[in-house]
């Protein structure tokens, strides 16, 4: 970390993903961080989703935005997943959370959800609760997704909705125990049986038309939401 920070500022080149949660920042404990990375593959193997989280000490005079999307075209989110995939980045010292969104989650986590989402954070981040806030933002993601999995484009994939998983994942996102977020999301999860039978992965294009937005921008708990 020390070989990525310019006065202060992280150099977003020589960043490489640690995983789903990239801890750059150090707000994580190492138990905690395993569970989110375990929380977050287990999205990915029920619903073909890709989402990451990764956190920053400064960003210096890089706009969040701009970070974020480099992040993740740099990382290649989304390959494989018929870019159903999402990257939230923190900002410690800045004190601003962002989410980048691929054009196949774009339906599920559209800008009016992500507009209340970043309201109920704000407090948290406004307090430097950061740790919460990046708990609750993974949580409130994968809810969302189970809620409305029959909105994300499928290939060769049957779905097997389970009524429970609503009620138990997190419900109230008005900042939650961290402790309580993380087993609820989680447990939640892992009680449901098989949601997503995989048929033949064979390669194929997901083509929404040339003039389609692909992926989708915007502040998530930053008490001064900026735009691209």
């Amino acid at each position: 970390m020390c070989a990525a920070t310019l006065h202060g500022a992280v150099d977003l080149t020589i960043l490489q993903q640690q995983g789903s949660i990239s801890d750059y920042a150090g707000i994580f404990p190492v138990k905690e961080r395993a569970v989110l990375e375990e929380l977050l593959a287990e999205l990915n193997n029920r619903y073909d989703v890709q989402v990451s989280l990764v956190t920053l000490p400064n960003l210096g005079e890089t706009p969040i935005e701009r970070a974020t999307q480099s992040l993740y075209d740099a990382w290649d989110m989304g390959r494989g997943t018929l870019n159903k995939s999402a990257l939230i980045l923190l900002s410690a010292g800045d004190g601003q959370m962002h989410i980048y969104v691929g054009m196949g989650l774009r339906g599920v986590l559209s800008t009016k959800w992500i507009d209340a989402r970043a309201a109920e954070l704000s407090p948290l981040m406004e307090h430097h609760r950061y740790e919460d806030a990046c708990v609750n933002a993974i949580a409130v993601v994968v809810r969302r997704i189970h809620d409305n999995a029959s909105d994300l484009p499928k290939l060769n994939t049957v779905m097997v909705q389970s009524p429970g998983m609503a009620a138990a994942a997190v419900s109230d996102r008005k900042a939650l125990p961290i402790a309580g977020v993380i087993a609820l999301a989680f447990g939640a999860l892992l009680v449901i049986s098989t949601l997503m039978q995989a048929g033949n992965r064979q390669a194929s294009v997901y083509d929404m038309g040339r003039d389609f937005e692909r992926n989708r921008t915007g502040p998530f708990g930053s008490k001064k939401p900026r735009w691209l």
